[in-house]
Formats: structure tokens, C-alpha cells, sequence
């Protein structure tokens, strides 16, 4: 971090520096100015443009970045079946934490019911904020995209495209796998992927928002949520977390599980909670879920 820092302080123009990078780079960044307050001063006023891809943007990371840097930092959004790119935040300081933008120029995008594409577009939040916790399912379904970035096919794997490539009302719609609400102002908040929605006693648990609210504890540096198998509830939420080197065995993951309790709804909150020394994930920055799942002994183990 020291050298990329010195790089930005060297060659990156006052007020014109471009950065774009992914989360956990953002991440380190803003966790290393907090230790070093010598050098916000300096990094004041550098950056023209922050955005933040490969993977969701937690608002844990957001907010420090930006104050420590005093930057503008927005999340993009794409796919390689859409490439380069699907969505930007905008730049005006108008952008929302946890919503990726509005399309590029030349795309349009829907949210369309999740497990019967043929049923059509979802309704649209009515606001600019987020609907109510409680509501947020009427609005939820499956981010879908029309434009000329979206690919003709998978390569020799017809059934896989007629899966991700759909028509309605005469137009191609690629499929991403992403699930999120659109507001008013047609910007989209994207709940999770699909595949890892967690389902426990009929409740809809979503990874990325119960990642967003334990990462707000001060002794968390990274995190992780997956479904783990469960007899009784179907799936249980799992959390795997790693701490800041200043809370390093100070923190216990039932002390952790305490502040869950206190801070989260009660059916996102994790059975349990694993401490480890580093969270894995792609050499992209996005967490390896998967990964972690796969290394509990429970979940090849059928429900």
C-alpha cells in the first residue's frame, strides 16, 4: 500500500486522477489513510473519478474511502455476457449507496419476475430511496439487460443460451443472474446473485445485505455470508470475518454474534460466526463464497 500511495502522490494529476479498481482495493486504501492522517491532506482534491467493479460495493467501504480521501467513489456495473460494461453511478454526487447507476447510452434494463421470465417486468419502487425491508420482495425480481454490449451466444452451448437469452415484446434480453428493485429515477439496487439467496424458514436472506451490516462493526475488516444446509431451517446463515490487526484477538465471534443480535433483524442474524486470518477471493477482489462454503464439513450434506 505504501507504494501504491507514493505512485498516486508521484505521477496522479491534482483533480484529474482516474482510479478504477475493485472493492478490497478501495477497501485497503481507506483503512491505510486512516492509520496514515499525514497524507490526507495531500490526497485531498487528487481524484477526478473513483469507480468500483468486479463485485459489489459495500456502503462500509464507501463511506471511509470518501472521507479519508475526500473523493467521489461510484459503483459500476457489467457482466462478461455484456461487455465492457452495463452501468455507472453518476458523478454529480447525486449517486445512492448501494445502487449501480443508470445504464449506458444505448441500453435499457428491467427487473422481470425471478422464477417465470414470461410473467414480465416487476413493478418499480415508487421512491428514490429503498422501499421497506418488508416490502423490498414485492419489488425484487431478476436484473435483465437490452443492448448492443449483450452477446449473440454462449460458444457451442445452445441450451445455456436459450437459458440466459430471452424474448419479450419482440426485443433479446440477456439474463444476468442478479437479483435487485429499481426506484423512480430508474436506478437499480442489486440485492444478490441469484444462486446464493439464502433460504431460512421461508425467509429470503440476502449475503450482500447481511455483509453491509456486520461490516459497519469497527473490528471488521472483511467479510463473508453464505447458506450453510440445515435440516430444521433449510439453510442457516453463516458468516466468515476477519478483523483489523488492532482488534486481533480482542474480538470473539461470540462477542460478534452479541452485536449481530443487537443490530441486525433477527432471521439475518448468523448461527454462526467463523473468525479467520484472511477472507479468500479472486484475483478480481471479489470474496470467494464459495470457497468458504465448501470448506464447511455441512454442505455437501443434503437438507
Amino acid at each position: 500500500m505504501n507504494v501504491l500511495v507514493e505512485e498516486l502522490l508521484k505521477s496522479g494529476p491534482k483533480g484529474g486522477t482516474i482510479f478504477p479498481g475493485v472493492e478490497i482495493l478501495f477497501n485497503r486504501l481507506g483503512m491505510y489513510l486512516k492509520d496514515h492522517p499525514e497524507l490526507k491532506s495531500e490526497l485531498a482534491g487528487m481524484f477526478r473519478l473513483c469507480t468500483s467493479g468486479a463485485g459489489p460495493l459495500h456502503r462500509y467501504v464507501k463511506d471511509p474511502f470518501e472521507q479519508y480521501t475526500g473523493a467521489r467513489l461510484v459503483e459500476g456495473y457489467g457482466l462478461a455476457e455484456a461487455s465492457p460494461s452495463v452501468s455507472g453511478g453518476p458523478l454529480n454526487g447525486k449517486d445512492q449507496p448501494g445502487k449501480i447507476g443508470l445504464p449506458m447510452c444505448g441500453t435499457d434494463w428491467g427487473i422481470f419476475d425471478a422464477v417465470d421470465f414470461t410473467k414480465g417486468m416487476k413493478p418499480i419502487f415508487p421512491g428514490e430511496g429503498d422501499p421497506k425491508e418488508e416490502e423490498r420482495d414485492i419489488y425484487t425480481g431478476e436484473i435483465c439487460v437490452c443492448g448492443p454490449q449483450v452477446m449473440k451466444e454462449y460458444l457451442n452451448r445452445p441450451e445455456e443460451t436459450a437459458d440466459t437469452l430471452k424474448t419479450y415484446d419482440g426485443r433479446t434480453w440477456l439474463l444476468t443472474g442478479d437479483l435487485g428493485f429499481m426506484d423512480s429515477t430508474g436506478q437499480i439496487t442489486i440485492r444478490d446473485r441469484k444462486k446464493q439467496m439464502i433460504k431460512m424458514k421461508g425467509y429470503a436472506v440476502f449475503p450482500k445485505e447481511v455483509e453491509d451490516l456486520i461490516g459497519r462493526n469497527n473490528a471488521v475488516r472483511d467479510v463473508a455470508v453464505a447458506g450453510i444446509p440445515d435440516k430444521e431451517t433449510g439453510e442457516f446463515v453463516k458468516a466468515w470475518v476477519s478483523l483489523k490487526p488492532e482488534f486481533k484477538d480482542q474480538v470473539t465471534a461470540e462477542q460478534l454474534l452479541e452485536w449481530c443480535k443487537q443490530n441486525l433483524s433477527h432471521y439475518k442474524v448468523p448461527k454462526e460466526i467463523e473468525i479467520r486470518e484472511d477472507i479468500p477471493t479472486t484475483a478480481t477482489g471479489k470474496v470467494m463464497r464459495r470457497v468458504l462454503q465448501e470448506q464447511d464439513p455441512r454442505f455437501g450434506v443434503k437438507k
